[in-house]
């Protein structure tokens, strides 16, 4: 348990948050009590932006320990992420006690001044909210799926309880725009864009859709807005996302640039580095191609048919 534990935190600390999450999950199918394992398994999810998730697993460990401050830290800190802030702050001061440790009191006393500027966001309650999560998941299933039309019925299920779910309003576009109605897939993505002016993903795909709709200028415009805004918090799964993208509207040159950026920061990123070695071979470097392929292979079988393909 102790290797799978480091290795999860390795992980971690490389930024591969999925990876790390499996194999923290691994650990808690054999101990469903390792704290280390529960607490490394949030701190992914916290970093994926899947707060309901975090949320959720420490509510679970909360039940089982209710006494425990670091529970009671993590808790705060997603729920304020979320932006239940007085649900909260009501964590947090629970980790004032004096018999809390010195460090995670500190660590708390530093948060609560920072969720008094924070705007609260609790029109649901946590129930409400993890239905929403759950509806979200089952919609994106059906979205990979390419069973659109299913998809957004959900996703409009997920708007009647929380209006303004950027995600699922964003996805709702991405369903339209795969199926054609481009109109529809540009007014969707505004919306989700006008919620969060921030995210760089929304953004770039708005200006996938005006590449498909022929407005070239418009287009890169909006892919050189959402490459300025990619910052450190930028999930991982969105950076490719970001890349993926890029490719799609032939952007090579770009794409292979971003893609050697990101991979400073996201060493070992199995998809990002496929993705490198394509563009690599597509360009005609081969060899660098093949070594970029090496680094992955015992962890993506599709870059070990590739190195045989190279060769």
């Amino acid at each position: 348990l102790e290797d799978l534990r480091e290795k999860g935190y390795r992980l971690y600390d490389d930024k591969r948050y999925g990876e790390a999450a499996d194999l923290f999950l691994c650990v808690l199918d054999i101990d469903p009590l390792d704290m280390d394992a529960i607490i490394g398994l949030v701190e992914c999810h916290v970093s994926m932006g899947h707060f309901t998730e975090a949320i959720r697993i420490l509510k679970i460990a909360a039940d089982v320990d209710p006494d425990d401050p670091l529970i009671r830290y993590y808790l705060g800190y997603a729920l304020g992420c979320m932006g239940r802030i007085s649900e909260a702050r009501q964590e947090l001061r629970r980790c004032l006690n004096p018999q809390v440790p010195q460090d995670i009191k500190e660590e708390a006393e530093k948060l609560i001044p920072i969720l008094d500027k924070l705007k609260s966001d609790e029109a649901i309650s946590f129930e409400k909210e993890v239905m929403c999560f759950d509806l979200f998941l089952e919609a994106q299933q059906l979205l990979y799926r390419e069973r659109y039309r299913e998809a957004i019925q959900i996703y409009e299920h997920v708007l009647k309880i929380k209006p303004n779910h950027a995600s699922s309003i964003s996805n709702i576009g991405v369903c339209y725009e795969r199926m054609g109605d481009l109109g529809k897939a540009l007014e969707y993505s505004m919306r989700a864009h006008q919620l969060d002016e921030s995210d760089p993903l929304s953004i770039m795909i708005m200006g996938r859709i005006f590449h498909r709709q022929g407005h070239d200028r418009k287009a890169e415009e909006y892919v050189q807005k959402a490459l300025k805004q990619v910052s450190p918090r930028t999930p991982p799964r969105d950076i490719y996302r970001i890349a993926a993208i890029l490719v799609e509207m032939e952007k090579y040159i770009q794409a292979e640039t971003f893609i050697k950026d990101k991979l400073r920061e996201l060493k070992g990123n199995v998809q990002l580095s496929f993705l490198l070695g394509v563009l690599l071979a597509k360009g005609g470097k081969l060899s660098d191609a093949q070594k970029v392929w090496m680094e992955i292979e015992g962890e993506c079988e599709s870059a070990r048919a590739y190195i045989e393909r190279a060769r």
